[in-house]
């Protein structure tokens, strides 16, 4: 059915040399690895985007993996043989072995079968600042390596990428392990056989980002397994919503796969919170800027063969073809030598005693990087005195506002202040006060002003707060304008038919008509409109729309409107009316 349908294309997903030893017939020899690289999907395998797709490996589990990337990246043809190979050859369907296979296509790439040897061969032939030898993973099988790693787009969520905020001066080099003398991390873990890398990732950071919280390394150790098999839906949203319990609460069994969530009862009560967490752009600088300011950073890296044998050193690829990706946590770096210092997983006997230095950019470090913090930001300034959009304000005035912190912690207010629009960050009148007053002086009489308070706590953490205004004390007068009647016009049917007369000097009515005024003040308001005919107060109308229907004998009259701002300026407009009622 494969061999004479062209819509069918079988993928061989095991190594090359496994490949080369026994495949269905048919297939295509398409390594783990090329799944795993973004550019690979679609410069190879685009092309088969309208196929069906049936994917094989030894025992169905790395099938399963591949069929959940090519779902997520939008192929809908996709099959995944339930079993692998396993279940194939024990149907005793035929396949293809290497002493009768007709092809002499050489598909063997650097990966499973690599060397002690070829790494140090390697290492040396590109002048490599590295050194390779045996460790706790190096020897294990390539089914072993794979299932230590995994896909970090299943676990990392999407974040909105925001340029990181940093005050000062980076220094050339910075290790959380030794900051003026003080280890505040947590000592290396192991995570055995599963991929369960972005856990420990994880968790590597919060609990140093809970000893900087609180201000000593206390030897924090929270539960992996808890995160693993507890958490739902987005990881970082539960840090930060539920958090987590300490180990001894769900301890962690390296190698036992798919647990439940068998968690301690009070774990809620024994739990540590994140209070929020950031994803970095992908640069050395911007990265620098996180770490230095929230402490150690997730982040996720490829690992190829040679990096199982890495002893020491800055390390740099230099052989052996791509495993899978893998997350890490950043604890320092070195602008010198031009390294990140990150903390792994995989114990002790790995590396330098757990730990690693790669050059920058290698392995696509840095392509996933979060930040956490369980520091809260301070509260945004509220409640400000004179009140937003206030009216007459005294020219004396002192400004006030509502601050405080989540945590207690002790908060820096910058005042900005202006007269006039636009109000800047240049705008700054006072750096980091501690009290919630400031005096701006004398101020100008009918002026408007703008300000805003931005708090600062002790962990450089910062809220800005709204930009408020308000008027000085109103010393102009309002402005009026009397709609209709108008001089030089005839008025009759209420005022709704209009004619223009020959004598500017006067308005004439026929019948009643409805008085209409416009009023405004742009500093302190208007507070009222006061119609008068003849010297006599006919209303006062307190609100728009400002309109009267008057009503009056024959005669010739004054009207006369009296507008009033709420500081007691005043403005007058008369006009003469005469009426005609029959």
């Amino acid at each position: 059915m494969i061999e004479s349908n062209q819509n069918i294309v079988v993928f061989d997903i095991r190594t090359v040399d496994e490949y080369n030893a026994e495949h269905i017939k048919e297939a295509i020899p398409m390594p783990l690895s090329k799944f795993l690289c973004k550019s690979c999907l679609q410069s190879i395998l685009d092309s088969y985007r309208d196929k069906e797709i049936i994917l094989y490996s030894n025992n169905g589990t790395l099938s399963k993996k591949v069929f959940d990337i090519l779902q997520r990246d939008g192929f809908q043809f996709v099959y995944s043989i339930n079993g692998g190979l396993d279940a194939w050859k024990n149907a005793n369907f035929s396949l293809i072995t290497k002493e009768h296979s007709c092809d002499s296509k050489d598909y063997s790439i650097n990966g499973k079968d690599i060397t002690l040897q070829e790494v140090e061969r390697a290492i040396e032939q590109k002048n490599a600042n590295w050194t390779a030898g045996y460790t706790s993973v190096s020897n294990l099988s390539y089914e072993e390596k794979i299932a230590m790693l995994g896909d970090m787009d299943m676990y990392i969520p999407n974040g909105d990428v925001k340029e990181i905020s940093y005050n000062g001066k980076l220094p050339e080099f910075f290790d959380w392990r030794n900051v003026n003398g003080t280890d505040w991390t947590t000592p290396i873990k192991n995570q055995g056989s599963l991929g369960t890398c972005w856990a420990f990732a994880t968790v590597a950071c919060v609990e140093t980002v809970i000893h900087i919280f609180d201000g000593y390394p206390w030897g924090c150790d929270l539960s992996e397994a808890h995160l693993i098999w507890c958490s739902t839906g987005n990881k970082n949203f539960y840090l930060k919503q539920y958090g987590l319990p300490d180990e001894t609460c769900f301890p962690y069994y390296r190698g036992v796969a798919g647990q439940e969530c068998n968690t301690c009862p009070d774990w809620e009560k024994r739990a540590r919170k994140i209070a929020k967490y950031g994803t970095v752009p992908n640069d050395v600088f911007s990265i620098q800027k996180a770490l230095v300011k929230y402490g150690p950073l997730f982040t996720t890296m490829d690992v190829y063969s040679d990096f199982y044998f890495y002893n020491g050193g800055i390390y740099s690829h230099t052989s052996g073809g791509i495993v899978s990706s893998h997350a890490v946590a950043i604890v320092g770096y070195n602008n010198k030598s031009k390294y990140w210092i990150c903390k792994n997983s995989w114990g002790t006997d790995w590396g330098e005693n757990g730990w690693f230095r790669i050059k920058y950019g290698n392995c696509d470090i840095g392509r996933n990087t979060y930040w956490y913090s369980a520091n809260h930001d301070p509260m945004e300034p509220c409640n400000p005195t004179p009140y937003d959009g206030a009216r007459n304000v005294d020219i004396f005035t002192m400004l006030s506002w509502t601050g405080g912190d989540p945590d207690n912690d002790t908060v820096y207010y910058d005042v900005y202040f202006k007269k006039g629009w636009p109000l800047t960050m240049d705008d700054i009148v006072s750096y980091h006060q501690t009290n919630t007053t400031y005096n701006p002086g004398i101020l100008e009489k009918d002026t408007i002003y703008y300000w805003r308070i931005v708090a600062t706590d002790i962990h450089g953490d910062s809220t800005i707060g709204p930009i408020w205004h308000f008027w000085t004390e109103d010393t102009s007068s309002p402005m009026i304008e009397i709609v209709k009647p108008q001089q030089g016009y005839m008025y009759k049917d209420g005022g709704r038919t209009i004619k223009q007369i020959p004598f500017p000097w006067a308005a004439v009515v026929i019948g009643n008509i409805t008085v209409e005024v416009d009023a405004w003040d742009n500093n302190s308001g208007v507070n009222r409109v006061e119609i008068y005919v003849d010297d006599t107060l006919k209303i006062t109308l307190n609100k728009k729309p400002y309109k009267w229907l008057w009503e009056d004998k024959s005669g010739r009259y004054n009207v006369k409107i009296v507008v009033y701002d709420n500081a007691e300026n005043f403005a007058v407009s008369e006009i003469k009316v005469w009426v005609f009622n029959f």
